[in-house]
């Protein structure tokens, strides 16, 4: 059974092969030596056409039909009273008014530490007593219910803001001394 597939392996490889061929390679054709100048080569139906431009294209230019720059929509600055100490009882900051923001920890994979509303003056804060720990990192995020005329996709983006992975976008973040 061995010698069979030996044999068939065997034919398989001289079969395909090219060295048995009766036909010899036929040459590539002779090329001429072409101009450095790419501005005043004409496209062949061998050859693609230089572009006359550099890569990537210079910014300002508008191609027609091109679709225009993405572009977000800048969300308000967040701040955070710092420095942030284990012994303290509130943790305050300045933001948009009549934003529903929520205080989490990063280090405990986002864990909700509290959920206000920025007054009308622009302050928020949130009472911690006992929930601090020296170390931990502390961010300011969207919360869940927001008021009328307020869009979440408008904070997606702005000020200090950061992605961060498994949280989310955070506005403002620090430690907890």
């Amino acid at each position: 059974m061995r010698w069979i597939i030996v044999f068939a392996l065997g034919i398989l490889l001289l079969t395909g092969c090219d060295t048995l061929s009766s036909t010899a390679p036929t040459p590539l054709p002779a090329t001429t030596p072409q101009s450095t100048d790419t501005t005043q080569v004409a496209a062949t139906p061998d050859t693609y056409p230089a572009p006359q431009g550099a890569y990537p294209a210079p910014q300002g230019t508008a191609v027609a039909g091109a679709y225009p720059a993405p572009t977000l929509k800048q969300g308000p600055k967040f701040t955070i009273d710092e420095p942030i100490k284990v012994s303290d009882t509130q943790v305050s900051g300045t933001g948009l008014s009549g934003v529903t923001i929520k205080l989490i920890d990063i280090t405990s994979g986002g864990q909700n530490l509290g959920e206000t509303t920025v007054g009308a003056d622009g302050v928020y804060k949130f009472d911690v007593a006992g929930k601090l720990k020296t170390g931990n990192w502390l961010a300011v995020q969207l919360g869940s219910s927001q008021a009328a005329g307020i869009n979440p996709q408008d904070f997606i983006s702005g000020p200090g803001y950061q992605d961060t992975p498994f949280v989310g976008v955070v506005f403002v973040s620090a430690h907890v001394q």
